[in-house]
């Protein structure tokens, strides 16, 4: 499928990463098999990976593909961090702030970081690193999307609708962005939906209501979604 993209012309192919295959090994694989087309995460959970190992593996995967990587990282959900994995998810928006610092001194092949979660002296051994990606942080609700728009370089949205969108994320990431003293001008905002191809209408509906029913059952996606 993904060298199928890349031939026809796609701008990107993107990968999630919770209950299945590990979103980083299967970019690899799709950057093999597509040279062109662009790469992202949409979204690797940051609580089970040090930021100094996705770093690591964000350069790895950036150096194989050429600079192709769009690395988007989020918070998930409480049911599986803590309920399924048992990681303490402390305060997400702290977590995250941290995180992403973190992350962006390590991209860049040296960390100094003496905070309340992460507690860093580490420099790559690597004698040339590519260029570090963007960094692109998932939200739902506007706190997390301001400190999107204030601390990243996109946003990976998930089942929001058109109005949504309009009158709550975007004035939340404008609101980052200027907390920044950024414009909100080449911040890229990734607004995914499900879709399928298909005549059976009715099979595919079920199949919508289904998906919808779990995403439903998640705090943080209730709360978007009644808006």
């Amino acid at each position: 499928l993904a060298r199928r993209a890349d031939g026809a012309g796609y701008e990107s192919v993107w990968v999630t990463h919770g209950l299945g295959r590990d979103g980083l090994q299967v970019l690899a694989a799709y950057a093999h098999a597509a040279p062109r087309v662009g790469l992202g995460t949409g979204v690797l959970p940051i609580y089970p990976r040090h930021p100094v190992l996705l770093a690591q593996e964000a350069l790895t995967l950036q150096e194989i593909s050429g600079g192709r990587l769009r690395l988007g990282v989020g918070v998930s959900h409480r049911p599986m961090m803590e309920g399924a994995l048992g990681l303490d998810m402390g305060r997400p928006l702290e977590v995250v702030r941290e995180y992403v610092a973190v992350l962006r001194q390590a991209l860049t092949g040296r960390v100094e970081h003496a905070g309340p979660r992460y507690r860093v002296a580490w420099q790559s051994g690597v004698p040339q690193l590519p260029a570090p990606p963007p960094i692109y942080l998932a939200g739902l609700g506007t706190a997390m999307l301001e400190l999107a728009g204030e601390i990243a370089d996109g946003a990976v949205l998930w089942l929001c609708a058109p109005a949504y969108i309009r009158e709550h994320a975007v004035p939340a990431i404008r609101r980052g962005r200027e907390r920044a003293g950024k414009a909100l001008d080449g911040f890229e905002i990734v607004a995914s939906v499900p879709a399928a191809v298909t005549t059976d209408r009715v099979a595919a509906a079920a199949a919508f209501k289904s998906e919808l029913g779990r995403y439903l059952a998640l705090p943080f996606y209730r709360a978007m979604l009644v808006k």
